[in-house]
Order: C-alpha cells, then structure tokens, then sequence
C-alpha cells in the first residue's frame, strides 16, 4: 500500500499560509507520544522554508539530541514532532474552513464509507472528531494513506476525467 496526494491541494494549501514568516508544521495532527502531538507521517506531514531552516540548522550543528524522544525509539513521525517541538515549532492547524481533513492516515474509500468503524487507537490519537462518509475529507484534501495501485489510478481517474 502506499500514500497517494493531489498535489493541486497542497498547493492551494501552501498558500494559504504566504507571506507568513513564521515556521509552518501541517498534517493530520495527532495528540499522543509528543505533548504538543504530530504530524501523522501515513497521511504525511509539510514544513515550509523557515520550519526546514530551524531543522536543518538543529541537524548541521547536531544538536538532534534534545530532538529523540526519551527512550530514543518510536516511530519516526512521532520523532520530528519532538525535534519540532524542541525548536518552538507548534502544530498548525490544517483542516479545511468547514473543520474537515484534509491530510488522511486512511485510505480514502474506508474514510467515505458512512459504515466504516475506526480503530479505537484512532480516538485517543485524532486531534479532531473522526468522521466518515460524505463529511470525511475536505474537498481540498492533500493526500490518503493505504491505498493500493488499482485504488490511487481511479481516485485520481475520478478528479481529472
């Protein structure tokens, strides 16, 4: 399985946040393992060019230490939210005007089906109300994780036909 994005989305995400000068953080924000929460890296997660500048400046002068969660092990979204975290770099909100997704950890036909029952797990780490069906997905939605092949080429068959 893999992650598939509409790039367009993003695109019209990214700028939203123009001229803003400060250090940016999006994706589908899960509140566990990091106190301030992460970005889910199966829906995936942007930083802009400030975000990046701090990490990278963290990374050149290898002060990544105070960046590791304590036990040094855990997933490795859950591992940039602490260096992010470390630099002052808070989540941002990314859901749609309309409070919806727009960054998934789902594939998107689970996510429309109205039936779909989520993972318990999935309600202690969701930052937002987990909701399926028609109201799922921001109609500007930027990516789905666990899609298969077959599952991405008529996802993006339905946007561009």
């Amino acid at each position: 399985t893999q992650s598939t994005w509409v790039m367009e989305n993003m695109w019209k995400l990214a700028s939203e946040f123009d001229g803003r000068k400060d250090a940016i953080y999006l994706g589908k924000h899960f509140k566990a393992i990091v106190k301030q929460g992460y970005m889910s890296g199966g829906g995936g997660y942007g930083i802009n060019k400030e975000a990046l500048r701090l990490l990278g400046a963290a990374l050149k002068n290898n002060t990544m230490e105070k960046c590791k969660l304590k036990d040094g092990k855990g997933p490795e979204d859950a591992n940039i939210g602490a260096c992010l975290e470390a630099l002052h770099i808070r989540p941002t909100v990314s859901l749609d005007s309309s409070g919806r997704e727009r960054f998934h950890c789902f594939n998107y036909y689970y996510l429309i089906n109205p039936h779909t029952q989520f993972p318990k797990w999935y309600f202690s780490y969701s930052n937002s109300t987990p909701t399926a069906g028609s109201k799922c997905c921001s109609t500007y939605s930027v990516s789905f994780h666990y899609m298969k092949v077959k599952q991405i080429y008529s996802f993006h068959q339905s946007l561009y036909s």
